[in-house]
This record gives C-alpha cells, sequence and structure tokens, in this order.
C-alpha cells in the first residue's frame, strides 16, 4: 500500500502566537494518542490563541471540511469557542470560513471533530488558521488542544504536470 507521511514532510509548516507544548508535527500527523500532543496558549492574557498551518507555495486547496482531534486521555481542555480561516495572499488577509460557538462536539467521549465549510464561491486557499477565543475551552483558559488537523476539499498541485495537448496536425 501507499506509504501515509505526514504533512510536513511534504512542507506544511505550523505555527502559533503562543507557548508551545509538544511539536508541531502531532498538530498535523494522523498518529493519535496521549503523548501526541501539540498546545498552544495566548502569551497575553484576553488575546485569542491562533494555530497557522501553510502549505507549500506549490499547493493550494478549495475546502469543503475540516477535521481536527483533541487529545487521547482524559484532560478537558475541549474547544468550545474558536473559528477557523484561511488566506489567499500570504496570510495579509483572512477570510472567515467558519465560526464555533458553544460547539460540544468534542469532549471526553468524542475526541475528533469534524465540520462543513461553506464557501459562497470556490476559492484555493494556501494558508488557514484556527483561532481560540479568549477562555474558549472547558476550562475557560486560552489553552488550545489540536492535533491531527485536516482540510478537505478540492487540491491543486502545481507540481504535478498539466495533461499534454496533443497538436493538431500529428
Amino acid at each position: 500500500g501507499a506509504r501515509k507521511t505526514n504533512p510536513l514532510e511534504a512542507g506544511v509548516t505550523v505555527t502559533t502566537n503562543g507557548k508551545i507544548t509538544g511539536s508541531a508535527i502531532s498538530a498535523v500527523d494522523r498518529k493519535f494518542s496521549d503523548r501526541q500532543l501539540y498546545y498552544s496558549e495566548s502569551r497575553k492574557e484576553g488575546e485569542p490563541t491562533w494555530i497557522k498551518f501553510t502549505l507549500p507555495a506549490t499547493t493550494t486547496i478549495s475546502p469543503t471540511s475540516y477535521t481536527f482531534s483533541h487529545r487521547y486521555g482524559d484532560i478537558d481542555y475541549y474547544p468550545r469557542a474558536w473559528r477557523i480561516e484561511a488566506s489567499a495572499d500570504g496570510g495579509r488577509t483572512w477570510d472567515l470560513l467558519r465560526t464555533h460557538t458553544d460547539d460540544m462536539t468534542i469532549n471526553k467521549e468524542r475526541k475528533t471533530g469534524h465540520w462543513d465549510i461553506d464557501l459562497p464561491l470556490p476559492r484555493q486557499y494556501g494558508q488557514f488558521r484556527l483561532t481560540l477565543d479568549p477562555n474558549g475551552n472547558t476550562r475557560k483558559t486560552n489553552s488550545f488542544v489540536v492535533s491531527c488537523f485536516e482540510v478537505y476539499g478540492h487540491l491543486i498541485d502545481k507540481r504535478k504536470p498539466e495533461p499534454e495537448k496533443k497538436k493538431k496536425g500529428n
């Protein structure tokens, strides 16, 4: 079978505005365990915590849905209020894709959530940002625990050659 690779190996980068516990690889890795953890907490009181995922320069996605997991185990910093945004211009401007308020999807019994993204018009994005509202988890802190983040939709990889057009007369 085909070998599954971690998106970081394919050039995805993960950054945050907060203090980090764990490694960036666990934010996007498909492995799910109590040891796989990426958690960020805003450095300033009252400031939202964000985690940004940047695709390789040759890759964009027109998103239709996304998913992420908390962590395996009973540490209950479950997200309740956050948003997902995307940028098509290297992070200069951000489009709001979806807002979550009092979202109970991720909890003790269900560690992974999946949400649809309804865009009025398809648009290709190279960056995605999850932003936890201040005190937006079950413990009313700024700690944002994210693992196994994935975006689904129409992928364009500019490294793949376009099919050759047949020349007339040949």
